[in-house]
């Protein structure tokens, strides 16, 4: 079974986009980024403590593109 690691997004991508993503009453966020293969990532996460849980991981869409390139 392969290993994730995860930095800080603002190391790989200083212009990243995150936000809220909650769904179902639970605190979710997205960040939307450059992953270091140059791929625009969407990330949807939630923090338990001091661990991180991701819930998906995903080359972004056509309209998550369109966000990025206007923030």
């Amino acid at each position: 079974m392969g290993t994730l690691c995860f930095a800080h997004p603002t190391t790989l991508d200083p212009f990243y986009v995150s936000g809220d993503a909650s769904a179902n009453d639970e605190e979710r966020e997205f960040i939307l980024g450059y992953s270091l293969a140059e791929r625009l990532l969407l990330v949807v996460h939630v923090e338990r403590g001091a661990r991180t849980r991701v819930i998906s991981a995903r080359v972004a869409t056509r309209i998550e593109r369109r966000l990025y390139e206007q923030s």
